[in-house]
């Protein structure tokens, strides 16, 4: 039987957790429904977000626990969720609820886009050794010799109008959360969630918005700015600038003719709040995404502040004190730092700002301890292994550095183009550029630092460069041989070298790892 329910009904974010630990629910106010808004005629080639979520799956007669993963393909491009982090926990099991979350830009004027789900069971190391879940309930039933429907057609295809926010196919309705269950035998009964929104940022034109405090309590007045910006991050005039909150139907306070906007919130019951802005100009509309804030601390380690939706479709950072400078997350100061942190190590660099509705910011109820890199780098913070990347906010200078074999790395609470080559390191795995005594080492996918100068220069086409752009310096190690490296970047004005502009090869590995992410893999 297939049905729908309409987008009124709540999505339930979850935190992951290294090896067998459950994950955990994370509480989501209202929980992100699609804002279903009107596009100009103007606007036809604005590219919106097409998310397609798989919420839950109850597996039926697979003989022996399995192992669920999710293929999907939206407008021609596939995914493929096998074997990643967000697949692992939920090895084993008959019904998960993992909030699979894929999307995919697609431009308005395509008018529809198809979309085509599988939920698989992992058997082997090859893909046709999977069984394919049964999810669609017009197929053969086997137990049934006058049932002579297509047995092979276990998948759902179905068809989504982009202006109208409609499905038809295998599924029908308004934009929202569907349900599906297929004919008997390894078959599944699978909940989806099928969304289009617009997008947070658009050629020439972005949007910043931030609330504060950062982390407030019940009674407490919290102030929601917007600011419109042009493509390079400078204030601009949008035609109407509008805030959100809780209410989709409606925003709470809008301007015309403006740079900026505020709106006061008081938190009452509930315990969290969501909140979104949107600009509009020359008939364009960009949307930052609707973030969820935790107004009190739940039952686990790590507090979110700005929650955009699933972990394992987000780059999630955890800010943890340094217990010479804080004394957790409760801490004013330290909520005011990591606020200025986010706004201008995140929200005031491009690369990071245009996937804002792709981060998610946590704050460590405890504190750790931050070691300088002369000291050997080896900080102390309580585990959030789960997370993409985890940053020790400190007071005192030095230098900053990301620790080897993890997901840790240390900033200054001021220094923020730092944070930003700190975060080049972790999460996004790319290596210093600099000569001689930084952090080398050539990724298999998409490096920005080759072992060999003829890797450099196989790869400097795909950059826009020629063998000519690649250059080579000498990695000096204390009582050791020394290494040479090659890089194409250029020398100065580079994240990776003097934590300024993402050069090619830092953008494209950073557009890869977001890209990851919105195929469900973090």
């Amino acid at each position: 039987m297939t049905t729908v329910v309409h987008a009124a009904e709540p999505v339930v974010g979850w935190r992951r957790r290294l090896g067998a630990i459950p994950v955990v629910p994370v509480l989501v106010s209202a929980l992100l429904p699609v804002l279903v808004l009107s596009s100009p005629a103007s606007a036809a080639d604005l590219n919106m977000t097409v998310r397609v979520t798989v919420e839950r799956v109850e597996g039926h007669d697979f003989g022996e626990n399995p192992d669920f993963y999710s293929y999907v393909e939206i407008a021609g491009e596939s995914f493929n969720n096998e074997d990643t982090p967000a697949t692992d926990p939920f090895e084993d099991t008959y019904t998960i609820e993992p909030n699979w979350e894929f999307s995919k830009q697609v431009a308005l004027s395509s008018g529809t886009v198809p979309i085509y789900l599988e939920i698989r069971d992992e058997d082997g190391f090859l893909r046709f050794d999977d069984d394919l879940a049964d999810l669609d309930p017009d197929g053969d039933d086997p137990d049934d010799p006058s049932d002579n429907d297509d047995d092979t057609d276990q998948s759902l295809s179905f068809t989504l109008d982009l202006d109208a926010c409609t499905v038809t196919g295998d599924l029908n309705g308004g934009c929202g959360v569907f349900t599906s269950t297929g004919t008997p035998d390894e078959s599944a009964s699978v909940r989806l969630r099928v969304e289009v929104t617009e997008p947070p940022a658009a050629p020439g034109i972005r949007i910043r918005c931030l609330h504060t405090p950062l982390f407030p309590q019940v009674g407490d007045v919290v102030t929601i700015t917007a600011e419109f910006l042009d493509g390079a991050l400078a204030p601009t005039r949008a035609d109407t600038l509008e805030i959100w909150v809780n209410d989709r139907t409606a925003p709470r306070t809008s301007a015309s003719n403006s740079l900026t906007l505020t709106y006061n919130h008081t938190i009452t019951g509930g315990g969290s709040f969501s909140y979104g802005c949107r600009g509009i100009d020359a008939g364009v509309p960009i949307f930052t995404g609707w973030r969820s804030v935790a107004a009190t601390a739940g039952a686990g380690d790590e507090i979110q502040v700005l929650y955009t939706g699933s972990t394992y479709s987000r780059v999630d950072w955890v800010f943890v004190g340094d217990s010479d400078d804080y004394s957790g997350a409760a801490d004013p100061q330290f909520q005011s730092d990591v606020q200025q942190i986010i706004y201008n190590s995140f929200y005031s660099y491009d690369p990071f700002l245009v996937h804002q509705d792709a981060m998610n910011f946590w704050l460590q109820v405890g504190t750790g301890q931050a070691d300088p890199a002369e000291d050997g780098c080896d900080h102390e913070v309580p585990d959030s292994g789960w997370a993409d990347s985890v940053m020790v906010v400190h007071v005192d200078s030095f230098r900053d550095c990301a620790m080897g074999g993890s997901n840790v790395f240390s900033g200054e609470n001021n220094s923020f183009n730092t944070i930003r080559h700190e975060s080049g390191h972790r999460p996004f795995g790319l290596a210093d550029e600099y000569c001689c005594d930084g952090g080398y080492y050539q990724q298999e996918v998409f490096p920005n630092v080759y072992e060999e100068p003829e890797d450099c220069a196989d790869d400097a086409p795909d950059l826009g460069r020629t063998a000519s752009d690649c250059r080579e310096f000498e990695e000096e190690i204390e009582n050791w041989d020394d290494f040479d490296w090659s890089v194409s970047d250029p020398a100065s004005n580079d994240l990776m070298v003097d934590n300024t502009t993402a050069q090619a090869a830092d953008t494209r590995r950073i557009e890869w790892y977001f890209a990851e992410c919105r195929g469900a893999k973090c």
